[in-house]
C-alpha cells in the first residue's frame, strides 16, 4: 500500500533521519517560482521613491514586478529613463521578492524634482504589458513616478 505524506515545513534534518531509518521513502516534487516556468504577461506592479543625500542628491526608486495574477517576479530586466533634473537611462534586475532598485545621477542642489518613466521589462516566456501596471499605495501609476527632494 502505497501512502502519500508532504513535509512542507518540516526540517530536513527530521526527513533525511526518517529515510535512513527506513521509515519513509523519499521522492521529490519540485515546485518552480513564476519566473522559471514562464509564459504569459507581466507588468509593474510598485515604483516607490525617494531622494537621498539632500545637498547634492539623487533619486532611487525600487520597481516591483509582477506576473498576471500579481505575483512578484524574479529575473527581470527592467529599463527606465529619468527625467526632470536627472536624465539617462536606468536598468536593473529583479531578485527573489520580484523588485530592484535604481538610482539616478547625482542632482543639481536647487532641482526639487526628478522623474523616472518605465520604458520596458524582459523575462522569456513574457510579455510586458504597461497597460496592467499600477501601484497599490499611490504613489505613482505604475508606469511614471516623482521624487522630490
Amino acid at each position: 500500500m502505497l501512502h502519500t505524506q508532504t513535509f512542507r515545513n518540516a526540517p530536513a534534518v527530521l526527513i533525511a533521519a526518517l529515510a535512513l531509518a527506513g521509515a519513509i521513502t523519499l521522492s521529490a516534487s519540485i515546485l518552480w517560482p513564476a519566473s522559471a516556468s514562464g509564459g504569459g504577461t507581466m507588468h509593474t506592479g510598485d515604483l516607490d521613491g525617494i531622494a537621498t543625500n539632500k545637498a547634492s542628491w539623487s533619486a532611487k526608486v525600487t520597481i516591483t514586478m509582477h506576473d498576471a495574477s500579481d505575483k512578484p517576479l524574479a529575473g527581470v530586466s527592467v529599463g527606465a529613463a529619468w527625467g526632470g533634473g536627472a536624465s539617462g537611462t536606468a536598468r536593473c534586475r529583479t531578485g527573489r521578492q520580484g523588485t530592484c532598485v535604481v538610482t539616478s545621477p547625482s542632482v543639481a542642489p536647487g532641482t526639487t524634482e526628478v522623474t523616472l518613466k518605465m520604458l520596458g521589462a524582459t523575462l522569456n516566456g513574457y510579455t510586458y504589458d504597461a497597460t496592467a501596471n499600477h501601484d497599490p499605495d499611490g504613489s505613482s501609476d505604475g508606469t511614471f513616478i516623482v521624487v522630490r527632494k
